[in-house]
């Protein structure tokens, strides 16, 4: 094996591996870089074949040069992939260091078989406000693909889906990290909830009546398409949110009987 293929396929294992923060900010990246460079034994070995038998010589030589020439064009694929790949773990561990927090993040392989890293920044959740799940790949770091929701009234709003790529799953691999983190949102709306109660001057009941009150996601819903989505479009994001069940009466819509047991959705279906 080639040491381009060696250390492509390490880096992929590695960071596939990762279940902390700390594990991909202390991940030590080697910034060497490494030269393709083909063994030319089976070229030499032809050479020797034209000596003993001239009327081959050609047809040898040119089968060796086509094999090599195939090796190179894969080592320099992987070569540029490596170098992605590097680059895209040296901008990961600036953004990682923001989340803080190993339940908000997940490496893993898309359709391509490519990595991608899926992460929310948790300190800055705010329920009413935007807030974004981004994704990351290789080849598109930043801007990176990204899922938009808020929460109010109990109701969790799917909004914008942005997919560098459709059909490889990164939208999936969004929406799913989005239903696997609803637990943790619950319980921080609980905790914000409490810290507000226990500022004010009234009972439990007047808290909960008044507007500073907010309500824990018992149910997702969104707006299907955008204007002037075609045909073909829609029906493809309808078999989207199909797959995820969450598309009920013409709409994004799902009621959530035990919202506390939403996170343990698995994020490979």
């Amino acid at each position: 094996m080639h040491e381009v293929e060696t250390e492509y396929k390490k880096i992929k294992d590695d960071l596939l591996s990762f279940k902390s923060i700390s594990e991909v900010l202390n991940y030590n990246l080697n910034e060497n870089t490494i030269k393709v460079e083909i063994n030319q034994n089976g070229i030499e070995e032809s050479q020797r074949v034209c000596v003993l038998k001239p009327s081959s010589c050609n047809e040898v030589i040119k089968k060796e040069a086509d094999i090599l020439d195939r090796k190179r064009i894969v080592l320099e694929h992987l070569e540029e992939k490596l170098r992605l790949y590097k680059e895209m773990i040296k901008v990961l561990k600036r953004k990682l260091a923001k989340v803080n927090d190993e339940r908000f993040f997940k490496f893993e392989l898309d359709k391509d078989e490519e990595i991608t890293c899926t992460y929310f920044y948790y300190d800055e959740f705010e329920p009413s406000s935007i807030n974004y799940i981004y994704l990351s790949q290789f080849k598109v770091i930043d801007p990176r693909s990204h899922i938009t929701f808020s929460i109010n009234d109990g109701g969790l709003k799917i909004g914008y889906i942005n997919s560098y790529k459709e059909g490889i799953n990164h939208g999936t691999s969004m929406l799913s990290f989005l239903l696997a983190i609803i637990p943790m949102l619950n319980n921080t709306i609980d905790e914000r909830n409490e810290e507000v109660y226990q500022s004010l001057n009234c009972t439990w009941e007047d808290f909960k009546e008044s507007v500073l009150y907010q309500e824990k996601i018992t149910h997702i819903y969104g707006t299907l398409g955008t204007p002037g989505m075609s045909e073909d479009e829609m029906n493809r994001l309808i078999s989207f949110y199909k797959r995820s069940n969450l598309y009920e009466n013409q709409t994004i819509y799902k009621e959530l009987d035990k919202p506390t047991e939403i996170g343990q959705i698995d994020f490979k279906n």
